[in-house]
């Protein structure tokens, strides 16, 4: 939902302005409208979700709660609205009870669960679409338990991959506090002694680089600030986003823990959708989606139109060569024996332990590179340190 500001008139010529939050202009006026009230303006009021790239949407066991908890509340048989503000109560957090609250107010308005959901713009489509599939065939509450299943996959394989991380991002912030310390405590205390020196071109390099960075940290800062921002925008621009996820997939290592990421997300979410009867087609529209990697979607689109002219799905997936002769032999095989749902979470399973033992031999190699290198840049510093010092001592002599 927006939020936006107006100014409008009550029936005792009380002037009021205040904040209000709804999808568009149009609804705020007839919501004003119905409270009696004579409108002087409504505007929009400024807020950083304008630009998707910061948008912050709920993460994966956000939203794995709130399907289970959805799902609970129907099998129960219990009235959404009631169950609903039972999760409000017992939600701690604010944005939650937040979003709670918006569904809520959309419902008591008239609108489905879906529609609700998507007005929030804190849902993925996927789920969305996945939540109008249900209300649609009346089996709300198994796709939503499908969905908690989907979501605790994806959070349990991005914890592991931060988990795996946390050992270099340690050995990084040490070396990183290293140079801290001997930039803002050793050098101030040292540098007089090396002043009408002669000085080694090790010491001089060291010393040029500390100066520029002690004259120019805000600017660095701010420079740092704007790139990133940048980078996030610009990844936003189709062309260039299909571009990047190309490369991503070619890069040696790397590319390969990404395509079993990627295998496992299609397997596991094609197995939830085709065992909660979605037409093939529309399991296609979301399966772009779900892999969140343009370069495949654009693959998964030119599936889909073959799909649409009568091929098979495991010619059309081959066709494109999108995944490892694994696998599409694999999905052969289901679509001949009529298993197919049951064939994708196999394959899932083979990809996520494929996905742990790539993520493992990833930071394998990454942890002694990582130590090598800041061993190195160390190294020189205490090597700048400790060069004049014995320069100097010997002159002494």
């Amino acid at each position: 939902m927006k939020k936006f500001i107006y100014k409008a008139w009550d029936n005792e010529f009380n002037l009021i302005k205040k904040q209000i939050e709804d999808n568009d202009e149009d609804e705020v006026f007839r919501e004003l409208k119905s409270r009696g009230l004579k409108v002087i303006y409504i505007k929009e009021k400024f807020s950083l979700s304008r630009f998707k790239f910061l948008d912050k949407k709920l993460n994966d066991e956000a939203l794995a709660n709130f399907c289970r908890q959805t799902a609970m509340i129907l099998d129960s048989g219990m009235n959404l609205l009631n169950g609903f503000e039972i999760m409000e109560k017992q939600t701690k957090n604010k944005d939650m009870k937040k979003i709670i609250s918006n569904i809520m107010d959309d419902i008591r308005k008239g609108s489905g669960l879906n529609v609700s959901m998507g007005k929030c713009n804190k849902f993925p489509k996927l789920l969305v679409d996945m939540v109008k599939t249900g209300e649609v065939s009346g089996n709300l509450d198994t796709v939503l338990y499908n969905m908690e299943s989907f979501y605790k996959k994806e959070a349990s394989i991005k914890n592991k991959i931060k988990s795996a991380a946390v050992y270099p991002m340690l050995i990084l912030i040490v070396a990183l506090g290293m140079l801290v310390f001997f930039n803002f405590i050793v050098f101030p205390e040292i540098k007089s002694l090396f002043e009408n020196t002669q000085l080694p071109i090790v010491t001089v390099i060291v010393l040029g680089i500390m100066n520029f960075l002690n004259n120019n940290y805000l600017y660095i800062i701010i420079c740092a600030f704007i790139l990133i921002i940048f980078l996030k925008y610009i990844n936003t621009i189709p062309k260039v986003e299909y571009f990047m996820d190309k490369l991503k997939l070619n890069i040696p290592v790397l590319g390969d823990v990404k395509l079993d990421i990627i295998t496992a997300r299609f397997t596991r979410s094609m197995g939830i959708f085709l065992r909660s009867a979605v037409p093939v087609i529309a399991i296609m529209d979301n399966m772009q989606l779900v892999v969140e990697n343009e370069f495949i979607s654009k693959k998964i689109d030119i599936i889909k139109k073959q799909l649409a002219n009568g091929t098979t799905f495991a010619d059309s997936i081959e066709s494109e060569k999108i995944f490892k002769p694994l696998v599409t032999q694999m999905m052969r095989i289901g679509q001949e024996t009529g298993k197919l749902d049951d064939i994708m979470f196999k394959l899932a399973d083979i990809y996520d332990e494929k996905v742990e033992t790539g993520v493992a031999r990833i930071m394998s190699l990454v942890e002694p590179v990582l130590t090598l290198v800041i061993g190195i840049i160390v190294g020189i510093v205490i090597l700048s340190v400790a060069l004049p010092i014995v320069q100097m001592a010997q002159g002494v002599k």
